[in-house]
This record gives C-alpha cells, sequence and structure tokens, in this order.
C-alpha cells in the first residue's frame, strides 16, 4: 500500500497549527509510540513493508505556531515534487522536529522544500533525515 498526497488546485495549503501531522503507512503489525518528554514518535515493526509516499502538486503541510509539535514521514521512498513540508515558530518558544525517515531514498524535485525556521527569538525545528540516498 503506497500513500501519494496531491493537490487538487494549483496553489494548496495543508495548515496544522500547533499539532502533530503524521503521515504513514499501515500494514498488519504493531505501531509503537515513542515518548521523550512532550515529543511523540511513531515506530514501525521491522517485518512491515514500506511503500511509496509522493507529495505532488504544490502541496504544502505547514505545523508552523508557537513552537513544538512536529512532522514525521515515513515510507521506503518518499518524493517531493514541487512541494513544501515546513514549520515556523512563531514565538521565543522551541520548534519541533521535521522527520523524514526513508528505508531507500529522499527525492527533492522541482524546488521543493524541507523547511524548519524561526521568526523570532525561538529555536528553529530540527531537520531530520534518515534514507539510504538523498536526491536532488
Amino acid at each position: 500500500m503506497g500513500s501519494q498526497i496531491s493537490s487538487p488546485s494549483s496553489h494548496p495549503s495543508y495548515t496544522f497549527l500547533r499539532q502533530r501531522f503524521h503521515v504513514f503507512l499501515v500494514a498488519f503489525g504493531t505501531v509503537g509510540l515513542n515518548i521523550d518528554n512532550n515529543n511523540f514518535r511513531l515506530s514501525f515493526p521491522e517485518s512491515v513493508a514500506r511503500a511509496d509516499v509522493s507529495f505532488t502538486n504544490f502541496t504544502t503541510v505547514s505545523a508552523s505556531g508557537e513552537g513544538g509539535g512536529g512532522i514525521q514521514i515515513q515510507g521506503r521512498r518518499v518524493t517531493f515534487d514541487s512541494s513544501d513540508i515546513a514549520f515556523n515558530t512563531l514565538v521565543s518558544k522551541s520548534g519541533g522536529t521535521l522527520g523524514v525517515n526513508a528505508s531507500e531514498s529522499v527525492e527533492l524535485l522541482r524546488g521543493s522544500r524541507l523547511l524548519t525556521e524561526t521568526t523570532r527569538s525561538g529555536t528553529a525545528g530540527e531537520l531530520r533525515i534518515e534514507t539510504g540516498r538523498l536526491m536532488r
């Protein structure tokens, strides 16, 4: 089973303020939940095969807000085609983590961006990419 997030219009936007946004694939198996302070991270059994995940057609996913939060994307091959995944810390708090975990590859095409930033005195979030191959 794979997942494709594609926008129906030319400039869509998905915004999740002060919440966690997870894109993940589930087959038969148990998904674990790891908690570290206020940070939640999903873990998947090694026996569950990962599928391809793609973000296309100017898709924008944002978890911007006052701090914390995070975005976690997991798959076999994760492709971003003309899409942005971002969060911006808007106050003096620390940002969360934007994590992409792909067992084979992560590919950024046609100006796609993975972005964490801050517009105030807070700390920008962490960008974590775990993959066998990073392509641009």
